[in-house]
């Protein structure tokens, strides 16, 4: 019996598992995509996209690609996330995909297998999704159209950086040019830091977990943003917390720990947004 590490893959006997033809299988249409798809990213100049999901529905995995820069010189991850099988599929069999799955990814995609992190996705109820599971605390820096964001891959069941709202961030930031900007359930405040970085006259990140609001703070640092304040509703009323910057001022980005809906049911009337990301767990 080995233990394994948290987010590590899992251990398995790779040279019998290469051998079937599931594996080669699996391996082709990897690496296709994974050819195709890497082309578009250089040329857009993206850092971190997803590589395969479930094209191959017996194969049940999300393979995202994450890189310290466009080239990924200074740093390149796999986060790999197999869907949970139903209760209808057959245990045996679900395991030996994963073996096949697991033995070619070192050789396809280049990266050793300590760069390479695996976790199992069921379906979550509340903000399950966003618990700790271990406590590593182990985070690497990725590029994201030009911007510095950590993410980890041991110690939750998500990153902290969604890929598939890259657009949607970008968008933000070109929106955002001297504007109030309001970021609800805001997890570490990408979002917030698109919009800073994008000229944005204030920000206003709420979230009830300390710990997303301390990686929030850090994405900030990374681009040298500044102006970061940090509040608690137990410490302070909202009042207080959205007159520590007005119009003529500007120029703070608040870190808010609160509930959102006691934030929202708080908030001074006659004090507006003028433009907000909602983003519900």
């Amino acid at each position: 019996v080995q233990a394994r590490e948290p987010g590590r893959l899992p251990v398995i006997d790779a040279e019998s598992a290469r051998a079937r033809p599931g594996a080669q299988m699996f391996a082709n249409r990897l690496a296709k995509n994974l050819d195709r798809i890497a082309a578009w990213a250089r040329r857009e100049k993206v850092s971190c996209f997803r590589v395969y999901d479930a094209d191959m529905p017996e194969y049940a995995f999300a393979i995202d690609l994450y890189q310290s820069d466009p080239a990924g010189s200074a740093g390149r991850w796999l986060y790999v996330q197999e869907y949970a099988p139903p209760a209808t599929v057959d245990k045996e069999r679900a395991r030996a995909r994963r073996e096949e799955a697991i033995s070619v990814l070192p050789e396809v995609t280049g990266l050793p297998p300590e760069a390479i992190y695996w976790r199992t996705r069921r379906p979550q109820k509340g903000r399950a999704q966003y618990e700790a599971i271990a406590e590593v605390g182990e985070r690497v820096v990725v590029d994201e159209g030009g911007l510095k964001l950590l993410v980890n891959f041991t110690d939750y069941l998500d990153t902290g950086l969604f890929l598939d709202h890259r657009k949607t961030r970008a968008r933000i930031g070109k929106l955002a040019g001297g504007k109030r900007f309001l970021n609800l359930f805001c997890y570490t405040a990408s979002f917030s830091v698109y919009a800073a970085a994008g000229g944005a006259e204030s920000t206003t990140s709420v979230d009830l977990s300390a710990t997303y609001l301390d990686w929030a703070a850090r994405n900030f640092a990374l681009n040298a943003i500044a102006g970061v304040r940090r509040f608690e509703q137990r410490d302070h009323t909202i009042e207080e917390i959205v007159a520590s910057t007005t119009r003529s001022g500007g120029g703070v980005h608040r870190l808010v720990r609160a509930d959102v809906m006691s934030f929202l049911r708080s908030h001074p009337k006659g004090e507006f947004y003028d433009l907000a990301v909602i983003d519900p767990p």
